[in-house]
């Protein structure tokens, strides 16, 4: 894009955009997974600071899953209600 990042995007037999795999202007990697609405469904992505993550998300956008780590090595595992209230996590 005009600000620097690149980005590929996949596309199905309609020509539907169904992926991106894109490096932001920062040089941050990420993933982005969509379902056939174009919604995105599912993320993985790396932050600045170095923490690594996957998210999958509902129809409506909101993240209900999450697996990530932080740059230390720590790691987190949760779960979210439709209004993106936590209902599990661990540690």
């Amino acid at each position: 894009d005009s600000r620097g990042g690149a980005a590929l995007r996949l596309t199905d037999a309609i020509g539907r955009t169904r992926a991106v795999i894109g490096v932001s202007p920062e040089s941050q990697p990420a993933v982005a997974v969509m379902d056939e609405n174009s919604p995105v469904r599912a993320t993985i992505a790396v932050r600045p600071d170095g923490a690594a993550g996957i998210n999958l998300l509902d129809k409506n956008g909101r993240v209900r899953a999450l697996l990530g780590a932080d740059r230390t090595g720590s790691s987190v595992l949760s779960f979210y209600d439709e209004k993106t209230k936590s209902v599990w996590r661990a540690p």
